[in-house]
């Protein structure tokens, strides 16, 4: 259906909005998807730019002077999107979503925790 990304799959999840921003100075759009960010850029009908960065593995969402979003990875990777418009709509949505699959892990790794000290 129309929530499923046709660049990206299933596997990003949901897709929840998409805006349009800059990323390594290629021109593209920024998915958002119930999990993952990711960015994608073509030119004259060429893809130049794929990136997805899993939700799960977000340790950080940072403004960006006035009109860009950094995003950083538990990895330590870094990435930079800037907009033309709609900065902190998409800011405060990825926040919101980061925030559903944050809880979602420490919920998972408490009852995982649960089930391994029952054992004893």
């Amino acid at each position: 259906g129309s929530n499923i990304s046709p660049i990206f799959g299933p596997a990003i999840g949901t897709l929840v909005a998409k805006h349009l921003c800059k990323h390594d100075n290629k021109n593209g759009t920024l998915y958002l998807a119930t999990k993952a960010c990711c960015f994608h850029s073509t030119f004259l009908g060429f893809e130049q730019s794929r990136r997805v960065v899993p939700l799960a593995t977000v340790s950080a969402v940072l403004h960006m002077n006035d009109n860009g979003i950094i995003v950083k990875d538990e990895s330590g990777e870094t990435y930079e999107f800037t907009f033309q418009a709609d900065r902190d709509a998409c800011f405060n949505l990825l926040l919101s979503l980061h925030g559903r699959v944050s809880i979602y892990k420490l919920n998972r790794n408490q009852e995982d925790h649960d089930v391994e000290g029952s054992k004893n």
